[in-house]
């Protein structure tokens, strides 16, 4: 049975009227749209906007920019000549825990404030490639990621 306000009912919906449910508080501004304006040169830009990328397909992955510079300095930093601070920041940052690798940094610094110079370097190498940041870290800790997975073979 189809009642009036149903796909087969004989009549509209009625009209709702906001001056007599609000009271006349509400006034229908004379500037007010009717009606929300359709464009229609937006839906052909759209629709030519995803034929293009179909066509056209991105040939790799996205990479941040961020992560990016963050993979750059690892790079950076196993292509430097090895030294012994070079040897102890590669031992921190390839450290599986990142507890660890941060029980290490605060045991450096001491050394570091102390003047002992392979421990003012190695803070000088991690405050370089890792960052002082805690976003810069972020970046670090997921680039790091991302080349172990590179270097596994687990990445196209």
């Amino acid at each position: 049975m189809a009642t009036p306000h149903t796909k087969g009912g004989a009549s509209a919906p009625p009209a709702f009227d906001v001056a007599a449910t609000v009271g006349q508080r509400v006034v229908r501004l004379p500037t007010a749209a009717r009606r929300q304006v359709q464009q229609p040169c937006n839906k052909a830009g759209r629709e030519a906007r995803r034929a293009f990328k179909a066509a056209h397909p991105w040939p790799g992955e996205h990479i941040f920019p961020c992560h990016r510079d963050a993979m750059r300095g690892i790079r950076e930093l196993r292509a430097r000549p090895t030294t012994p601070a070079v040897s102890l920041a590669r031992a921190i940052i390839d450290a599986r825990e990142p507890g660890m690798s941060k029980a290490i940094m605060q045991i450096i610094d001491v050394s570091a404030k102390a003047g002992e110079p392979v421990a003012v370097e190695v803070m000088a190498i991690l405050t370089t490639v890792i960052g002082e940041t805690v976003g810069a870290q972020s970046d670090f800790l997921w680039a790091r990621a991302r080349m172990a997975e590179e270097a596994f073979g687990l990445i196209d």
